[in-house]
């Protein structure tokens, strides 16, 4: 059960989570085919809900007519292929990857909690933005933490997830006696706590944020980091159920032999020292020409089943969200 949000009289004096980011939030997305990012960049302001949802709606619309168009020209022109897909999905009525990209300083602590309660309805992947400079704290960490699939991009400095306990507006909160400013403070905290346990994350970072001062800003660790960082573990196990599994050796073999190693002479790769490049080297000459052809193949094909049945999935839980269909 979803938890409930903060009282409307917590909420009267617990506005926002302070952030240094002044100007509203754009709300936007890109969609290619059916592959769609939602950009959420600057501060959650109330409001901001209906925007994301607008947003959503209009991806998901976007995304259904291309897979429509898809369906039937492949059932036109390509059968076999079409027959070997529908034999994989049925009559499903779309599939969708859809990440919300995070750029921003924080905000209303209400509107992010609306926010990341429907993200994790409907099954979305968060992530914070691959720009210079971009990152999540504060409010919208809560959003952040909701994602099916969270991540945050390869970067020499790590600081991008931050965290601290809530802002109360002081016009309200300094009126307030000493017993009531208790009182609320720890409604506040109780809900918070509740929310980001709920969305898994571990309790001694839920306990962390309510230590740092609200003019202050705690940069999660690289380890606090890849705690949080990956499929949450429900839907990874529903996955592993229907396509098998991998391990994380053979999923970092991939990436470095069949992915970098290839394209390390490329300018994308320059910024890597030689010893790095001489290790990857190394230890992809190393690969037998047979497990090499398991990473192309068969591991492959899982990574394929995975990202088909969590695409699909996703496209039923925004449908059901948005009511475009019956659970």
């Amino acid at each position: 059960m979803m938890v409930k949000l903060v009282s409307s009289v917590v909420l009267g004096i617990l506005l926002t989570v302070n952030s240094s980011i002044t100007d509203a939030a754009n709300i936007s997305f890109q969609i290619d085919q059916f592959s769609a990012v939602i950009s959420i960049d600057g501060e959650i302001q109330a409001g901001d809900y209906l925007k994301f949802r607008s947003t959503v709606t209009n991806a998901f619309v976007e995304s259904t007519v291309n897979y429509e168009w898809f369906i039937k020209n492949l059932k036109e022109n390509n059968p076999k292929r079409y027959n070997e897909l529908h034999e994989k999905t049925g009559d499903i009525g779309g599939v969708i990857s859809l990440t919300v990209s995070l750029n921003s300083g924080g905000g209303s602590l209400e509107e992010a909690i609306k926010i990341g309660q429907s993200t994790r309805k409907m099954a979305l992947k968060t992530s914070v933005a691959d720009t210079d400079g971009a990152v999540c704290s504060s409010a919208c960490f809560f959003v952040w933490v909701a994602g099916i699939k969270r991540s945050v991009p390869a970067r020499d400095d790590p600081k991008c997830l931050g965290i601290h306990r809530v802002y109360f507006k002081p016009d309200h909160y300094k009126g307030l006696s000493s017993r009531r400013a208790e009182q609320v403070y720890s409604e506040a905290q109780n809900t918070a706590v509740a929310y980001l346990l709920e969305m898994g994350v571990p309790i001694d970072i839920a306990n962390k944020s309510f230590r740092i001062p609200s003019n202050e800003v705690y940069f999660l660790n690289q380890n606090e980091v890849s705690d949080l960082e990956g499929i949450v573990p429900y839907f990874e196990e529903l996955l592993i159920a229907r396509c098998g599994s991998y391990s994380k050796q053979e999923e970092k073999d991939y990436l470095d032999c069949q992915i970098i190693y290839p394209q390390l002479s490329q300018e994308r790769y320059a910024q890597f020292g030689l010893q790095f490049k001489k290790s990857i080297s190394s230890k992809c000459n190393a690969l037998s020409s047979g497990y090499r052809s398991y990473l192309e193949n068969t591991y492959m094909e899982n990574r394929r089943c995975r990202n088909l049945n969590s695409d699909i999935e996703s496209w039923k839980r925004i449908a059901t969200y948005l009511g475009f269909s019956q659970p």
